[in-house]
């Protein structure tokens, strides 16, 4: 069948058309965003519950238009948990957890629900939408909405949590109890601090280690410990966090060994972060053997190097420990057990000099101490620096090149015939 120049026209226009109308819903798939873990309210309205959302897709997911809704076992009771504006930037990264509370919830958690009077009931459902299009769903009890079955005996002061990131659509068999008592919870985000600095042999002042938070969440200490390695001897010490105490997203904090009371050896050593029941977090790398003075064993990458820039409270910064005495090369270089991947924000260094941290810097390392604990709960959600929409305003591009292209292919014998009769002055010509 052979269509005549107008009808092919429209076909290609309409072709356009439906690449503008799905350009913006292909740049901003989702991914695997769903609902992880929630506690129900001992009596409603005047007890503690949170919901926790978890992003187990390999990108970043913008939540700007999605909600966090809450119906009761009916559907005749609809409250919004949480709804995030249009235009707000905001990001979950990949791996990330974000919780949701309700204003009785006084331990660790990210954002507070949007309405003050919202809870959770023992027969409500959990609804996620992106826009009007839901996205994950969990009921429980005797819930009228679920996926398959919902979860059955749900009960009060019980948290509740996804096997393992599994999503297979059936709430009965995605979610397990896990009995715990409230008031001890560990910050969902705990496992992503980083050991990033040690200094066990200084020139001058005191021996310090340095913590840092890569995410651009706020994390709670409250409950960590971290120590240093058991010693041939038995010997081992153990730094409690203060409850409330905080790493506030992108920073970096030191601790110095007058407030820790850990000894890190020069002839080896190294230091692990736990939570309250002994599960280990993140550690320095293992045994670091001999540690020469004045340089600091440092994380860059996925390895820890000795280095001789000391950076307490900054980036990391490599200057090779190499010294050349009677043609003699020595290269300290730590020992490695695990890796660990963290980012940066992006920082100019003037100079590569050995510094030292002295009672100064000791001082301020305890007012930073100080101060975190102090600290309230704050969400800094920081937009990522890729826009995917940019992808699909391609896309358009691309389709309006291959109609305006293939009209002029399309007409160009018309357009010739024209020519010609122009240049010869027939009147036939004219339009």
């Amino acid at each position: 069948m052979k269509f005549s120049p107008p009808l092919k026209l429209n076909a290609y226009l309409l072709a356009l058309a439906i690449c503008i109308f799905l350009a913006p819903t292909f740049s901003f798939a989702a991914g695997k965003l769903v609902i992880d873990e929630f506690l129900v309210g001992k009596t409603g309205a005047s007890n503690e519950d949170y919901v926790v959302l978890a992003n187990y897709s390999d990108a970043d997911i913008k939540l700007d238009g999605y909600s966090l809704i809450r119906k009761n076992n009916d559907g005749s009771t609809i409250s919004n948990l949480y709804i995030f504006s249009k235009t707000a930037n905001f990001y979950i990264k990949k791996g990330q957890k974000l919780k949701f509370a309700n204003k009785y919830y006084t331990d660790t958690f990210d954002l507070r629900y949007s309405n003050s009077s919202s809870y959770i009931s023992t027969d409500d459902t959990l609804v996620l939408k992106n826009g009007s299009a839901p996205i994950d769903c969990v009921g429980f009890n005797n819930a009228e909405e679920y996926e398959v079955n919902p979860i059955p005996n749900v009960r009060p002061d019980a948290v509740y949590s996804r096997r393992e990131g599994v999503d297979t659509d059936n709430n009965e068999n995605d979610f397990v109890s896990n009995i715990q008592v409230v008031s001890t919870v560990i910050d969902l985000n705990a496992d992503k601090l980083v050991i990033s600095e040690l200094l066990p042999n200084p020139e001058k002042g005191e021996e310090w280690f340095e913590l840092y938070n890569p995410t651009n969440l706020d994390i709670s200490l409250t409950n960590l410990k971290i120590c240093d390695a058991m010693t041939p001897s038995g010997s081992r010490h153990c730094y409690s966090f203060a409850k409330d105490e905080k790493l506030t997203g992108g920073s970096y904090r030191i601790y110095p060994q007058s407030l820790t009371k850990i000894t890190l050896n020069n002839t080896g050593d190294s230091l692990e972060l736990y939570d309250n029941v002994d599960n280990l977090l993140t550690d320095s790398g293992g045994d670091y053997g001999t540690a020469d003075k004045g340089i600091s064993l440092s994380l860059f990458g996925n390895e820890y190097r000795w280095t001789k820039t000391l950076t307490p409270r900054a980036q990391n910064v490599f200057t090779d420990t190499v010294e050349v005495e009677a043609e003699t090369v020595t290269i300290p270089k730590a020992k490695t057990s695990k890796s660990k991947v963290f980012t940066t924000a992006k920082k100019t260094v003037v100079s590569a000099g050995t510094a030292e941290i002295g009672a100064d810097t000791v001082q301020n390392a305890e007012a930073d101490v100080k101060a975190a604990q102090t600290t309230g709960p704050i969400a800094a959600i920081q937009k990522t620096l890729v826009d995917r929409k940019v992808l699909g305003w391609a896309l358009i591009g691309l389709a309006i090149l291959l109609v305006v292209g293939y009209t002029l292919w399309y007409f160009r014998d018309y357009a010739k015939n024209i020519y010609d009769k122009i240049r010869r002055g027939d009147d036939s010509a004219r339009f």
